[in-house]
């Protein structure tokens, strides 16, 4: 049906490693249709219907993260998942209840002494928009209320906004084709007469970023394809946390052949 690529468990696994994971997937997609045509047409016994519903059940999260939310409501909902039909004992409760933060009390006051878990969101739900400080307090909170799980708001690289400077070191190429995302506020090419080499053309692009550019990170990548900016949302996130360091990012491993990588360590002996 697929064919995903091994994932080794020396290094963290982060989302980008996530993404290409994915990304090795082959799905054999004339083989799931035929599967789903098959059990579309299969006659399932009852029983086996319910044994599944009582499953699905079982797994369900009842949520409510309304701003009119009240203890009268979660105390509602989370005596339904623990006795989602009082008629019938042989439904099984839900998995979980989430809740704000400042409800996390109320609904614990149903679920104690039940398999029904509390989770709460965090890090000023929906937004996230807060200082690091404010989230970790708010976090802390929700734990010490008795929050079994917490689902924590962490702001989707797409709501940065981006300025790119692309450094050209004499190629032949002077105008790169470069895509613009959305949320690229500038995009700037900056033209080297000859090539003056890799820390030459770093020191170019941070002066001007320095004289032109209000920023709040600075991210250094090639663009000769080794450097992926996937990677990005990691850099961003780790900085994010520890805002007072800088954050370095270690090739552990190229993708070029190996004549490539032989010519590439003389040059840099020369």
């Amino acid at each position: 049906m697929s064919n995903i690529k091994e994932q080794t468990l020396s290094a963290p696994f982060t989302w980008a490693s996530t993404l290409e994971i994915l990304e090795g997937v082959k799905v054999d997609e004339v083989g799931v249709k035929d599967r789903v045509s098959s059990l579309a047409t299969r006659s399932i016994k009852r029983e086996s219907k319910l044994q599944a519903l009582n499953y699905i059940v079982s797994m369900c999260d009842l949520t409510t993260l309304e701003g009119e939310d009240t203890e009268g409501k979660v105390l509602q909902m989370t005596a339904k998942a623990v006795r989602p039909d009082p008629s019938d004992d042989e439904v099984p409760s839900a998995a979980a209840v989430c809740v704000y933060p400042s409800l996390v009390s109320t609904a614990k006051e149903i679920t104690t002494g039940t398999n029904v878990k509390v989770a709460a969101v965090s890090s000023y739900f929906p937004s996230g928009q807060v200082p690091l400080e404010s989230k970790l307090l708010d976090t802390k909170f929700a734990i010490d209320e008795g929050a079994d799980e917490i689902d924590i708001v962490i702001k989707d690289i797409n709501s940065y906004e981006f300025s790119c400077v692309v450094v050209n070191d004499s190629s032949s190429i002077k105008k790169p084709k470069v895509n613009k995302p959305k949320n690229f506020n500038s995009l700037k090419i900056i033209n080297m007469r000859r090539n003056k080499g890799h820390a030459r053309c770093n020191a170019f692009g941070l002066r001007h970023i320095n004289s032109n550019l209000k920023y709040d990170y600075v991210i250094i990548m090639d663009s000769d394809g080794e450097d992926r900016p996937i990677e990005i949302k990691d850099l961003v996130e780790k900085i994010s946390k520890e805002p007072t360091i800088s954050v370095v990012a270690k090739r552990i491993k190229r993708s070029e052949g190996h004549v490539f990588q032989a010519l590439y360590q003389i040059h840099k002996l020369i």
